[in-house]
């Protein structure tokens, strides 16, 4: 059975974000994804993230783009 398409990422990162507002007491977090990930591009920015930035950067000797985004909790 596939998951995809039945918003179970966006629940969790909901989630984790009432754990890190409730019990951390954190004022914002940080969330990255590779820039061509747009599924979890999608679930972090339904959860309120805002997009910083993109960053060129080499992993593992490839090339590749982050996205970098913020959520005020």
């Amino acid at each position: 059975m596939r998951a995809r398409g039945q918003g179970l990422g966006t629940k969790l990162l909901a989630g984790a974000l009432d754990y890190a507002r409730g019990q951390l007491a954190l004022p914002w977090v940080l969330l990255t994804c590779v820039d061509g990930n747009t599924g979890s591009a999608r679930v972090i920015e339904k959860n309120g993230g805002v997009l910083l930035d993109k960053l060129d950067g080499v992993i593992d000797g490839r090339p590749r783009v982050t996205r970098r985004y913020r959520i005020e909790l």
